[in-house]
């Protein structure tokens, strides 16, 4: 009796009237994976909700990758504007990014193998805008 073997990570990012929907099904069990497919040991924003200006790290860490490369769309599927100097693009299989979202927007790490298999893993910094320093409040002296 041969077992199957099933192991898949899924992102899927679905743009519709303004709103993006972030879907991500990731499962990586030892033994499951076949050999030499690269797997996303972590992806994620630190932290995942910043005000407007301010930073986000992305952090990852790829295992058994050949390439492995960071892109990102805002909720109206425009392409991410960065307040910082750092770019998206092709990056090393372990590390830290800064991105300074100017809104909401979804990152995808997509990991390639020798075989041309890919793995992928999405994460979102959320961007709030700061509010107004002057509320019209007058503290009593």
């Amino acid at each position: 009796m041969k077992k199957s073997i099933l192991a898949f990570t899924t992102a899927i990012v679905l743009i519709a009237v303004g709103t993006i929907l972030t879907s991500t099904l990731g499962a990586r069990i030892p033994g499951l994976l076949k050999d030499g497919e690269p797997a996303i040991v972590y992806f994620r924003a630190e932290p995942s909700i910043v005000l407007l200006g301010q930073p986000s790290t992305l952090r990852w860490k790829v295992e058994r990758a050949t390439d492995v490369t960071i892109t990102a769309v805002t909720a109206h599927g425009r392409v991410v504007k960065s307040l910082c100097e750092e770019r998206l693009g092709k990056v090393d299989a372990e590390g830290g990014l800064n991105v300074c979202p100017s809104e909401t927007s979804t990152y995808l790490l997509m990991a390639y193998g020798p075989g041309g298999e890919y793995t992928t893993q999405s994460t979102i910094v959320s961007v709030i805008d700061p509010p107004d320093a002057n509320l019209g409040i007058r503290v009593a002296r």
